[in-house]
């Protein structure tokens, strides 16, 4: 799958998903390449069509660097200092042990988007910089835990990384497998 897009500076660029299998919206992003390549557009993109207008999803940024400022007014959750990142991050932490606690009490098994049984949000957490963000061991552990129990608890992430090295996902390898199970964009300039 390829998608074209422009930027407002009229650059093209180009988003390559690494297999033939469609999309999945509930199953973690990551969006990788270099410098450059519109990674941080192309999923500013997925987050604006894929979670921002959408009812039943719950829309956080981390974004330290401002790479995603404009959106900040549309989003549920938008934070950039490092206190306010880990804060966040223990807030979603205990958000997903209640939610696991709470729908394993419903017998729900596969969170759904809209399920009238527990009629909770999915909560799309969309961090720029993923490498900068867990290089502090707290987020690290925090991303860590709530991946554990994210797709039972009905929790997405969508990374920004400059490449699928282990080092891009704060050395750890919890993370890292669980997002490349997902859907994995390649983005790079594009030739033409």
């Amino acid at each position: 799958m390829s998608t074209e897009y422009s930027t407002s500076k009229g650059t093209r660029m180009l988003g390559r998903k690494r297999s033939a299998i469609g999309y999945d919206p509930a199953s973690h992003d990551v969006f990788h390449g270099p410098v450059g390549s519109g990674k941080t557009g192309l999923a500013r993109t997925y987050m604006e069509e894929g979670d921002v207008h959408v009812d039943g999803i719950a829309t956080w940024v981390i974004d330290p660097f401002l790479a995603l400022a404009e959106c900040k007014d549309d989003v549920d959750r938008y934070v950039r200092t490092p206190d306010d990142i880990d804060e966040l991050l223990a807030s979603l932490l205990a958000e997903t042990f209640s939610r696991a606690e709470s729908l394993a009490g419903l017998g729900v098994l596969k969170f759904r988007i809209g399920d009238k049984q527990h009629n909770l949000p999915l909560i799309s957490v969309t961090i720029a910089d993923t490498d900068h963000v867990l290089r502090g061991g707290r987020a690290r552990r925090a991303v860590e835990q709530t991946m554990r129990m994210s797709r039972r608890a009905g929790i997405k992430f969508r990374l920004i990384v400059p490449d699928l090295s282990i080092a891009s996902f704060g050395c750890s390898e919890v993370i890292r497998s669980s997002v490349l199970n997902g859907n994995v964009l390649e983005c790079e300039r594009a030739t033409a």
